[in-house]
């Protein structure tokens, strides 16, 4: 499941720009990173079942030593962009795939799930107009039923269709592996023999 991902762009923005500065991205996060995460968490809280609680809850987390570092690492060093080849591999395995995107996000565009989509032909794509990046903290019981539901739906596609029944789907396949401690040659139809 992958809700707003990153990988294939963020919206341009010269603050965060300037946090991914040495030193000066540094400076800002000591001095004024507590001020700017709550500040963020602030605009998002208005959409929370219960803004409160959300916010408290997210100003939890400020209190940790090195929370303003970790998401200062994230702004440096994830890879926000150039994701391509990773979801094109998964596009072409037969795993399913449920991607659930705020169409108002301004952090990881939605125009992006256009190129998702492309790249993810077996993706089932859940969008809603009105929500942001914060989707998971919006709307928590909306994103669990989705991948609650989407989950289900797997597990059905992969379990017996009754007393011995047999597993159904792409994924059910027995195929032959390797015996890491078991000494065996196939050729001569003998019994594998446990391991010492």
């Amino acid at each position: 499941t992958l809700i707003a991902p990153a990988g294939l762009g963020v919206a341009v923005n010269e603050r965060v720009e300037l946090l991914k500065k040495p030193l000066i991205g540094d400076w800002i996060i000591r001095l004024f990173g507590t001020r700017l995460f709550y500040s963020a968490a602030s605009d998002a809280m208005q959409y929370a079942p219960n803004p409160g609680s959300f916010l408290a809850d997210f100003s939890r987390q400020l209190d940790y030593r090195g929370y303003g570092d970790a998401l200062l690492s994230t702004l440096r060093h994830y890879p926000l962009t150039g994701a391509d080849a990773s979801f094109a591999k998964v596009g072409r395995s037969s795993h399913p795939v449920l991607a659930i995107w705020g169409e108002a996000d301004t952090t990881v565009p939605y125009t992006h799930a256009a190129k998702l989509m492309e790249l993810m032909p077996q993706a089932q794509l859940r969008s809603y107009p009105a929500m942001g990046h914060n989707i998971t903290f919006e709307k928590p019981d909306l994103v669990t039923d989705l991948i609650i539901g989407f989950l289900r739906v797997q597990d059905a596609k992969l379990t017996s269709s009754g007393t011995g029944g047999k597993p159904r789907g792409p994924l059910t396949r027995m195929e032959a592996r390797q015996c890491g401690g078991c000494r065996h040659d196939p050729q001569d139809g003998a019994a594998p023999s446990p391991p010492e």
